[in-house]
């Protein structure tokens, strides 16, 4: 027979692998099973050993390696407390490439909500993503409020009772 465990493959953590094997009429795996297809999900790289063999009693063997490459560790970094009208600088961290939930591919944006919101960002190596998120706080601007405008004479004093409302 003519072993054949298929290409050798590139994947994720976490992710699983088919492995199809042809050339014969039984198949045994190193992993045990004995299906000319499997499905793996390797911790870490591995080769996986496939013996085929024919009616005769004959036997091949092919190896396929599956490399794991691990998720990078996306950051968005800490939330922020904003008041309204102000803007925050977001700084992801973990990757090659980045991808904000706004559309934006830098590490570090700036955005200016008005009301509380949570961005998101991709982080990209070797076509493995983690995502993160982060959420950037709006309190209003509070308002104070001393009264009425007063006059008064040179000398006299007044008293002032202020309010304030908003956070």
């Amino acid at each position: 027979p003519l072993a054949n465990a298929g290409p050798d493959q590139t994947i994720c953590e976490g992710d699983e692998a088919t492995l199809s094997g042809n050339g014969g009429g039984s198949y045994d795996w190193s992993t045990g099973e004995s299906t000319a297809t499997i499905i793996v999900t390797p911790s870490s790289t591995i080769s996986y050993v496939l013996t085929v063999t024919d009616v005769l009693g004959c036997s091949a063997t092919d190896v396929v390696t599956i490399v794991v490459q691990p998720l990078p560790v996306a950051s968005a970094g800490p939330n922020q407390f904003i008041l309204a009208g102000e803007s925050a600088i977001l700084t992801a961290t973990g990757g090659g490439t980045y991808a904000w939930n706004t559309g934006e591919t830098t590490s570090q944006i700036t955005v200016m909500p008005a009301v509380t919101t949570t961005y998101s960002v991709t982080v990209t190596i070797g076509g493995c993503t983690s995502v993160d998120q982060v959420t950037v706080f709006v309190d209003e601007v509070p308002t104070v409020d001393l009264g009425p405008d007063l006059e008064i004479c040179a000398g006299e004093s007044v008293t002032l009772d202020a309010t304030i409302t908003g956070p």
